[in-house]
């Protein structure tokens, strides 16, 4: 089937499924998924729209940690699917549960009352014993909020897995260096990126987080896991340095998963759903760079063309993202229609305490 075919099949099966079903997209998503959803937000958005939809079958266009929390705020009997299963986020890799929960222990033992604060970026194990130790899930859109929460609850926080948006809250709460840890592995892993232009990344893979000794405890407020958005950490200065040679006026609208060096330089910084607003609001004729996930800043310059000139820093694209295409919408879609295809599963052992850090988040 051509393009064409594939898009006007797949609006002849939601017709026929109904009110059934309901399809959600991340706004890194590409424009052809997109087109097709019934709602588009950020990660906390669609979490918080998971309670109003009534539809018996979900399903999120994008990765698969994203789909577990819809899994598990979605109603008795409702049933969450992913496109591609195999969609996963190399950032959420970065933290195991049973590693985060030797870390939270051993902290504890040393006197030092430490509160986890979870990304949403993370396994649906790693928000349970977040939520076993008495913590919380965050977003880009509300980390400052939830950390400032957290900070509230105890003697230190333990941000995880990304190190970069908790280095950037912990410096808009205005907390010195001096109150900031970064944890560190034993091991790392350099992966080449995915486009010629860009400086290879360093993905910290599934060796230990060495524990810090009590020395190292003292006066620590935020205790950083060493985990990084692969997509958000290839942007840098000399990339903004380069473009101001070209754009003297340009604006930098930087996501706080980005390196701190960058968002210290930043003209703003803030969630996809803040930077879609900045650039809403921006005045006409303005030059806007976005150092966030390609897609995203592809359709805002799109939408804009004509009254705002909008670049990426680099073009960085999250190819677990790209796994959602058009094509395998409409095989999901197909099988919803005709056979019973595997939902996404959540364990009992993880519901309750998972469950308890999701709703921090949610009320925060």
């Amino acid at each position: 089937m051509n393009s064409a075919s594939i898009h006007n099949r797949i609006e002849e099966l939601r017709a026929s499924l109904g009110q059934k079903v309901c399809i959600l997209a991340h706004h890194y998503q590409s424009d052809d998924v997109v087109s097709h959803a019934d709602f588009l937000g950020d990660s906390l958005e669609l979490a918080r729209k998971i309670k109003d939809i009534q539809s018996e079958y979900i399903i999120f266009c994008g990765v698969y940690f994203m789909a577990e929390t819809a899994a598990l705020l979605a109603r008795p009997g409702q049933k969450v699917f992913l496109p591609d299963v195999e969609a996963d986020c190399d950032m959420a890799r970065m933290a195991d549960a049973s590693h985060l929960d030797h870390i939270i222990t051993g902290l504890k033992s040393m006197g030092t009352k430490v509160v986890p604060l979870t990304y949403i970026n993370s396994s649906l194990a790693v928000k349970s014993v977040t939520g076993k130790h008495g913590g919380a899930v965050c977003t880009s859109a509300n980390a400052e909020r939830m950390l400032a929460w957290a900070l509230e609850q105890g003697d230190a926080v333990l941000f995880l897995p990304d190190k970069f948006l908790g280095e950037n809250t912990a410096e808009k709460l205005g907390l010195p260096q001096s109150a900031i840890f970064r944890l560190v592995r034993d091991q790392r892993l350099a992966i080449p990126p995915a486009q010629s232009n860009l400086a290879p990344c360093v993905l910290e893979n599934s060796g230990p987080v060495q524990l810090p000794a009590a020395s190292e405890c003292r006066g620590v407020r935020v205790f950083l896991w060493p985990g990084f958005c692969p997509v958000h950490e290839r942007f840098a200065l000399p990339q903004l340095y380069e473009l101001r040679k070209l754009y003297p006026d340009l604006k930098l609208a930087a996501h706080p998963e980005c390196p701190p060096s960058l968002v210290r330089r930043a003209d703003v910084s803030g969630s996809t759903t803040f930077i879609i607003n900045y650039a809403a609001n921006a005045p006409n004729g303005s030059t806007l760079a976005v150092a966030t996930e390609f897609s995203l800043v592809n359709r805002l310059a799109s939408q804009h063309k004509g009254r705002l000139t909008i670049i990426p820093l680099a073009k960085s694209l999250c190819e677990d993202m790209t796994r959602t295409t058009p094509k395998n919408l409409l095989s999901l879609l197909e099988s919803l229609s005709t056979c019973a295809p595997q939902s996404i599963q959540i364990p009992e052992d993880q519901t309750r305490t998972a469950k308890i850090a999701l709703d921090h988040m949610l009320k925060g």
